[in-house]
Order: structure tokens, then C-alpha cells, then sequence
């Protein structure tokens, strides 16, 4: 449960510039693409949500190689 609260958190933390910016820069994209590893589809979902936030309107996050 905790860790979907967090996930949703992320959602709105890379809806704005400065936090996907602070996602992008704390390692934050390996942790999300460890979370879509996870069975539960609440917590893929809310992953999948934070890196479409991330990647909208910043053609430079999408280009990046991880």
C-alpha cells in the first residue's frame, strides 16, 4: 500500500518540470523500471502513469538511453 502511495506521489511530482527534473536526476527512472517489474498491476499502472508524465512535451527524456 505504501508503495502505490509513493507511486502515485511520483505522478504528480513529474506532472511539473523541477520534479521530473529531481526524478530524472536521483536515479528515479532505473527505480520506476524496477517497479514494472512488480505483479501488482495498481503499482505497473502508476509507473507506467509517472513515466508518461515524464516523457510528455520533453522530446530530451524520451531520447535517453538507460
Amino acid at each position: 500500500m505504501l508503495v502505490l502511495k509513493a507511486c502515485n506521489n511520483l505522478i504528480v511530482l513529474a506532472r511539473d518540470e523541477a520534479g521530473a527534473k529531481s526524478i530524472c536526476e536521483t536515479s528515479g527512472l532505473e527505480k520506476l523500471l524496477q517497479l514494472l517489474q512488480e505483479k501488482d498491476a495498481e503499482i505497473n499502472q502508476a509507473a507506467i502513469r509517472t513515466l508518461s508524465c515524464l516523457t510528455a512535451e520533453n522530446q530530451e527524456r524520451v531520447n535517453r538511453k538507460y
